[in-house]
């Protein structure tokens, strides 16, 4: 079975990533990673969570515990994948990681994520039996945030920039970013 671009994220990294390895954290249940090595990227899965690696090992997958907080990100990366992760912390913990992540990639490197759009932060248990906590962001922060720690921000398939429907508000929303390393904001490829 081939693996799905049903995530925005997925075919837009896919295709902006330089060749080379990719970093994806949170892997999960490994759907993310799953479409990227489908067309050719070899990637390095991580996670923190136990019950996540053992789940992908057990579909013969290599995956390595990773604390995004905590543990060295490794690298160079040819990019980096973070789909439905960096939502979960705090606007200071997500500073600290773009610019850990900048460090992992390459120059021009890719840089995918998602964030949920909305103001604030919140607790939830939708989906999973225990609470977990979810930072909104609005555009011009994102940006803001990005631009600080190095990356350029690229419109995602959906754009930066065109509004959610009020009903979607905190709903996924895909950016797909280049590092700058310095030598100014970096283009995308074609």
């Amino acid at each position: 079975m081939t693996p799905t671009a049903s995530t925005p994220a997925r075919p837009r990294f896919a295709e902006m990533a330089l060749p080379g390895p990719v970093l994806e954290v949170g892997s999960g249940p490994g759907r993310d990673a799953d479409y990227p090595e489908a067309q050719g990227l070899p990637v390095v899965r991580t996670d923190a969570s136990n019950g996540f690696i053992e789940y992908q090992r057990s579909r013969g997958k290599s995956i390595t515990p990773l604390n995004l907080l905590r543990d060295e990100l490794g690298g160079p990366y040819a990019g980096l994948l973070a789909d439905a992760v960096l939502l979960h912390l705090q606007r200071t913990q997500l500073k600290d990681v773009l610019v850990r992540a900048r460090g992992a990639v390459v120059p021009r490197g890719v840089f995918a994520l998602t964030v949920k759009e909305g103001d604030e932060s919140s607790w939830s248990s939708a989906k999973l039996d225990r609470p977990r906590h979810f930072t909104y962001w609005r555009e011009n922060e994102v940006r803001e945030v990005l631009g600080r720690a190095g990356w350029a921000a690229r419109a995602g398939p959906r754009g930066l920039g065109r509004p959610l429907p009020a009903a979607r508000r905190r709903t996924g929303r895909a950016v797909a970013l280049r590092s700058r390393h310095g030598t100014g904001l970096a283009t995308s490829r074609g």
